[in-house]
C-alpha cells in the first residue's frame, strides 16, 4: 500500500497541473477565437467561418485529450 500512495501522488499532481494548463490555454485560445470572429464578422464572414472551423477543432482535441488522461 505504501509503495503503491508514493507512485500515485506525483503522477496524480502531474495529471492536476497539465489539465489545469491545457485548461487555461483552451479557454484563452477559446476566448481570442470569440474576439476574431466578433472582428471577422464586422469585415469579413469567410475568415470568420475559418476562426469557428479552427475553434471547434482546438475544442475536440481539448475534450478527447482530457478525457483520454482521465481513463
Amino acid at each position: 500500500r505504501r509503495r503503491k500512495t508514493n507512485n500515485q501522488q506525483p503522477m496524480t499532481k502531474k495529471r492536476i497541473t497539465v489539465t489545469v494548463i491545457f485548461l487555461t490555454a483552451t479557454i484563452a485560445l477559446g476566448i481570442l477565437c470569440c474576439a476574431f470572429d466578433w472582428a471577422t464578422i464586422l469585415i469579413w464572414q469567410t475568415y470568420s467561418v475559418l476562426t469557428a472551423l479552427i475553434s471547434s477543432t482546438l475544442l475536440t482535441a481539448s475534450i478527447t485529450w482530457f478525457v483520454y488522461t482521465h481513463r
